[in-house]
């Protein structure tokens, strides 16, 4: 895919850099004039919710694996009985410029589930017990609990606009672009499994546990992206002397990381070396419809699925640091997230 989008990008500035000798290419983006900023309300469903976390190997070298295999776990959100759909809720904002478009959604999503236990589940939490801190609680095999996910994913892009096609009235006009952006996602979840019944050790080496009791942990993620896209713009009438648009977009975007999950900001116990395969692509129809010269109200759909594959490895593998680290098992996770929005906006 990075292929794609170099050739892509290499196609759009040799077209752009020669608009002066082709009819029908323009500098920057087609603006509509007087109305370049929109701001936004969002609603709508998360209709794609998977993720899972598979737990491959002691985070060390040199250990019998018969000592740790049988606590080796795999969680998916059925675990958890996640069953979409889910509302979401949100902001959106773009500024256009002639050459440069600044556009930030952000959008919350709540989950409360009720589940029980199909075997023992060995939860990273904070939890509190007889005035103390653990980092762990365990969850028996028949138990039921209850988890409550609030969460936030937000999306930030720079598109480079160099040129815009259209036709000899404009009434039709194409804008490429290349964006440079950031996504991130962030939520705290907590874990109420009744009562704490007390304290225990599990696994080997063994780390002491809560049985029951409630948990609350905190975890996110900020990933820089690069991709490619486009608007289609169609002018399907006219009202108060302005444009009434039609405006078709779509954008994909992706990103290979491989470094430490401190320059993400990945919350864990020690920094790890993280292995991101990641790619999001998005499709958006709206209408914008004057309710004055330089005003008008913007309604659209959209649509953004965002796929990832990571592997998180720890840094520290020798025996004698694992001593005092206690690191746990190397892990490779995977996340599947669609979602369709509404907004409802004004552009001025």
């Amino acid at each position: 895919m990075n292929k794609i989008i170099l050739g892509y990008v290499c196609g759009l500035l040799s077209l752009c850099l020669g608009s002066t000798a082709f009819a029908g290419i323009h500098a920057g983006r087609h603006l509509t004039e007087g109305r370049t900023f929109t701001i936004g309300l969002a609603a709508g469903q998360v209709n794609v919710l998977d993720a899972s976390v598979q737990e491959t190997n002691r985070a060390y070298d040199g250990t019998d694996r018969s000592e740790f295999e049988k606590y080796l776990a795999n969680y998916t959100l059925d675990d958890f009985d996640v069953d979409p759909p889910y509302e979401i809720y949100g902001l959106s904002i773009e500024n256009q410029w002639r050459y440069i478009t600044l556009a930030v959604d952000a959008f919350y999503l709540n989950v409360e589930t009720t589940a029980t236990a199909d075997r023992i589940y060995a939860i990273s939490a904070d939890v509190n017990y007889a005035g103390n801190s653990y980092d762990y609680m365990l969850i028996a095999e028949g138990q039921e609990f209850k988890t409550s996910l609030d969460s936030s994913v937000i999306s930030a892009k720079l598109l480079i606009t160099p040129c815009y096609f259209a036709n000899d009235s404009e009434s039709v006009s194409f804008s490429p672009w290349i964006h440079f952006g950031i996504f991130g996602m962030g939520g705290r979840y907590k874990i109420d499994a009744g009562p704490a019944l007390g304290t225990t050790t599990y696994e080997a080496h063994p780390y002491p546990y809560v049985r029951g009791g409630t948990g609350e942990a905190w975890n996110g993620l900020a990933v820089p992206e690069v991709g490619i896209g486009g608007a289609l713009k169609f002018q399907v009438g006219e009202r108060h002397g302005a444009p009434v648009n039609l405006v078709l977009s779509a954008d994909y975007s992706i990103l290979e990381f491989k470094g430490s999950s401190g320059n993400i900001g990945f919350q864990s116990r020690h920094e790890k070396d993280l292995e991101i395969d990641y790619s999001v692509y998005e499709f958006s129809a709206k209408i914008e419809w004057p309710l004055s010269e330089g005003t008008a109200l913007v309604i659209g759909l959209q649509h953004r699925r965002v796929t990832a594959e990571a592997s998180s490895r720890a840094k520290v593998r020798d025996i004698e640091s694992q001593q005092t680290l206690l690191e746990k098992y190397d892990k490779d996770i995977s996340l599947d997230l669609g979602y369709y929005i509404v907004i409802v906006g004004v552009q001025f």
